[in-house]
Parts: C-alpha cells; structure tokens; sequence
C-alpha cells in the first residue's frame, strides 16, 4: 500500500474506462467479448469509489500522529497503515467506505501541515546556497561585505513566509520550530542592517582618520574610532573564515558588537561635524565646501598646496594662488590666468582657517591697490599703453572714474558745447581701443579689452545723449 501511488492510478482507471468504453461500440453485438468488456467496466466501476480514500490514506503527510487520531476516529487499528505489510486488500477489507469523511478530514489536516513541513524544509535548505561574500577592502588589510541585496531580498521573502505560517491553524507541530525560525532570521536581519550601518561610517571615517593630522586634532574621536576599527578588523576576519550566513550570525554577541560600533560611530561623527562647524565658524567662506572637501584640506594641514583645488569654491574668482618655494604666497591668479600681486607676502602661519582669512584680507587689499595704482598711472601712461598693463576688473573701474570725472568737469567748465568737444575724445578712445583688439594681444588681454569696450560703448551713448 505505501508504494502505491494515487495520481498514477486515477490516471490508469481513466485511460481504462475510456478504452473500454470504445471496446463496448467495437464489440457491441459480438457474444463472449461483449459480455467481457462488461465485466470488466463493472469492476472498474466497483473499485473507482475507494481512490478518494486511498488518495487520502497515501497523503504523504500522514504521522504516526495522524494514524493514532484516525485509529481513534474510526475505532479500528490505522496505525497498521504505515507499515510495509499493509496492503491494498487490507485496507478494502477494513470497510472505511462509510467513513470516508471522517479518513478524509483528519488527511486534510496531515496534507496541509505537510505543506507547513515541507515549506520550513525548503527555507532552511535556502540558506545553504547563501553565502556571505566578504571581499579585500582596497590596502587597508581587512574586509567589507558586499552582495547584501541578495541575502536581504531572501530574509524579506522568508520573514513574510514565517510569520504567515505562525497564524496558521495548522501550524500546532511546528509551532515551536517555526518561532525558532522567526527568531533566526529577525536575528540575521538586525545583524545585517546594523552590519552594514557600520560599515559604510566605517568606510567613510577610515581614511579621515588615517591622517596623522585629524588623529592630532580630534584625539577624543580619533580614541572611539581606534577601537571601533579594531572590532571591525576582528569581526571581518572571523566572517572572512566563516562565509556561512546562519553559522556566523549565531557567533556569541555579535548583533550587540555591531550595535555598539554604530554607537560610538555615531559619536564619532558628532565630534567630526561639531569640529568642522567649529572651522566653519572661524572662515566662513568654508560653508561653500563640502564636509569631504573640508576634511581633505583639513587632514593635510602641514600641506597648504593642498587648499589650491578648493579655492575657487572658497573665493569666487581666485583659482589659485602663487607660492614661492618658502610656501610664501605672493599672488593670487583667476580661472583666466589673470594674475593679481598681493601688497604683501603672505606665510601659511597657524590654522588653515587663521592664514585664508589673511588671503580673504589681502585680495580685498590687493585689488584697493590695483585700483590706487591704476587710478595714479592712467595720467601717466597714453591710454593706449595704460589698458594693456592693468587687470579686466581695474581697467573698467579706473575708466569709469575717469569718464565720470571728466563728464562732470565739461559740464561745469563748458556746458553742453564742451560736451560735444568731449564727446569726439571718447569716440577717438573707442575707435583706438578697437584698433588694439585687432591687433597682436593676448587671449587674456583681448578678453578684458572686449569687456572695457562695451563699457566704453555704453559711456560714449551716454555722454552723446547728454549733449543732445
């Protein structure tokens, strides 16, 4: 009986009936064959009524648990039923045709909880195919997880299978097992979201801190990391060794190892965002940067040259600055190439945020300067000569100064006639600027030539509406 097997027998008892039904048209009429076919589709029909309780019997989910129910049910020995010697003729003999309902019932029940049975089977053996892929972390000497979306996407899909099954009504033998189950991959799931919390503040605070000169400044935050980096170290070997997902998990204390890393990460971080506030206090123009770029030029403080590819976010037209080989700096120049000599050595003295303020200061100065030179030499110097010795910005200015200056003289000295008199200069000047920019100049030179000439455009219309 334990070998028999039900869908292959309603699929014979079919396939017989419909062959015996075309015999019955065949030999319809033919005495002997006729009477055989007959006989035959009586006794197919005469044992058809018992496949529901042998489909039932043969449930593979039936138990030892299930037989001694059932023998109590139908008040005779079922248990017999899992036994090699129990037959087919023996089971027809117990006359359960009666009580089909009631065999049914209770291999229902078996069926279903086999199904409870076999889909925590299929779970567990799941987890033998995932594995843990723990990878070399760049020159550091230690690991970092990858591949959690796959692990990830395998608790989701098991945590909503479990926890389904945990409001089954037929969950009674597994009830233990299951909530076992739920407890491991709850466990595994915290694990891994506190896992890989860690590792990527871990990753991020890594190379800060491998700056001799962060470790120095934030010794408080350089001490939490030191020992967070050590447990880290520590717990990626162990995992590097065993790739295992549930054997790992399981090791004593880990989910509270990741846990207080992420604490102490976390304090960590605070102690960094409060000290970069802190030199964003001192030079405001640090707000422009990034955390990260702050912390580039931070962690390599005894290297000023190191602030150069910031300073355009820091100041809006410096691109870099001039530094001698004693680290003076002695001239700041534009994304242009325009160069603009400070009034003053400058030295990379004390804190980054201390020595930029002091190039804050000197461009300011600087360009005062500019002006003040510019201003005194255009007297000296033909026009001609004067706009190609001065940056874009100065000349504009020092040009208006003088334009205004000038237009204000003819109208007091001249009236509107010296203003017809002016008029023809400032032409004159524009037509000899043009004449310049079509000439040999640099690129730099034509670019702020061209800026000065739309100016001065716009000084001739104006003074040409004044005389009108």
């Amino acid at each position: 009986f334990n070998k028999l097997e039900p869908e292959a027998m309603e699929g014979v008892l079919s396939a017989a009936q419909r062959t015996l039904y075309k015999l019955s048209k065949t030999f319809e009429g033919a005495e002997g064959l006729s009477d055989i076919v007959t006989r035959v589709r009586q006794e197919i029909d005469d044992f058809s009524p018992n496949m529901p309780l042998i489909t039932a019997l043969r449930n593979p989910g039936m138990r030892e648990r299930h037989w001694k129910q059932l023998s109590d049910e139908v008040g005779q020995d079922m248990t017999q039923a899992a036994s090699d010697a129990f037959t087919l003729e023996t089971m027809l003999s117990l006359n359960l045709g009666e009580r089909v309902e009631t065999v049914t019932k209770v291999c229902d029940v078996a069926g279903k909880e086999y199904a409870i049975e076999t889909a925590m089977d299929k779970m567990e053996a799941e987890w033998k195919s995932v594995q843990l892929e723990v990878v070399p972390y760049r020159e550091s000497g230690t690991f970092v997880i990858k591949g959690v979306d796959a692990i990830q996407q395998v608790l989701d899909d098991q945590i909503v299978m479990t926890q389904s099954m945990a409001f089954s009504p037929f969950k009674g033998p597994f009830a233990e097992r299951i909530d076992k189950w739920e407890s491991t991959l709850t466990l595994i799931s915290d694990i891994i979201e506190e896992w890989v919390r860690v590792q990527r503040a871990w990753m991020y605070l890594e190379p800060i801190f491998s700056s001799d000169d962060i470790m120095r400044q934030l010794p408080t935050e350089a001490k939490r990391f030191t020992g967070v980096d050590r447990t880290w170290r520590k717990l990626m070997s162990s995992a590097s060794n065993e790739l295992d997902v549930i054997a790992y998990c399981k090791t004593p204390r880990l989910l509270p190892q990741f846990q207080d890393a992420n604490q102490m990460l976390e304090l960590v971080q605070k102690g960094l965002a409060e000290y970069l506030e802190t030199k964003r206090v001192a030079f405001s123009r640090f707000y422009f940067l990034s955390n990260d770029e702050l912390l580039e030029i931070l962690s390599q403080s005894k290297d000023p040259l190191a602030v150069q590819p910031h300073l355009k976010k820091c100041y809006e037209a410096i691109h870099k600055l001039t530094f001698e080989p004693d680290l003076a700096m002695t001239a700041m120049i534009s994304g242009e190439g325009e160069t603009v000599p400070f009034t003053k050595k400058l030295y990379p003295k004390g804190g980054v945020e201390y020595w930029m303020s002091d190039v804050m200061s000197e461009m300011k100065a600087s360009v005062r300067q500019s002006l003040i030179d510019a201003t005194a030499d255009y007297k000296e110097t033909p026009r001609t000569e004067w706009v190609l010795k001065w940056p874009g910005q100065t000349l504009i200015a020092v040009s208006q100064i003088y334009w205004t200056m000038e237009v204000d003289h003819e109208l007091r000295t001249g009236g509107n006639a010296a203003l017809h008199d002016y008029f023809g200069k400032v032409h004159e000047q524009l037509l000899a600027l043009t004449k310049i920019v079509s000439g040999r100049v640099t690129k730099l030179q034509r670019k702020a030539l061209g800026a000065l000439i739309t100016i001065d455009v716009h000084a001739r219309d104006v003074t040409q509406s004044l005389r009108e």
